[in-house]
């Protein structure tokens, strides 16, 4: 797999047990013919990969690569989630005498 090869820690691989089937059934002719009809169904896959620990440059590097050698047909939707510390005046109080204290 590229991501071996980039260096990049795959940490979940998470498929779909089955695909999502859409069936439609439509006329061959839009205005006579009504017995003469034409099946058509597409089917979704889907596959959900992590990540962890990557930078800017290597992510962007590994996507490009990945849209390249994509056959056609085949979409690729890409969510982003950054990690950050939570800022100092949410952290909860050192001990709970002062938020009883506070309560009364």
């Amino acid at each position: 797999m590229a991501a071996n090869e980039l260096g990049i820690q795959l940490e979940n691989v998470i498929r779909l047990l089955r695909p999502v089937i859409e069936k439609r059934v439509l006329l061959r002719s839009a205005h006579i013919h009504k017995k003469h009809r034409e099946h058509y169904e597409r089917r979704t896959y889907k596959v959900t990969m992590e990540f962890k620990h990557l930078t800017g440059s290597t992510a962007d590097t590994f996507l490009e690569y990945v849209e390249r050698n994509l056959p056609e047909g085949v979409a690729m939707q890409v969510d982003r989630h950054i990690i950050e510390r939570l800022p100092s005046h949410l952290v909860p109080p050192a001990s709970e005498e002062t938020t009883t204290s506070i309560k009364t």
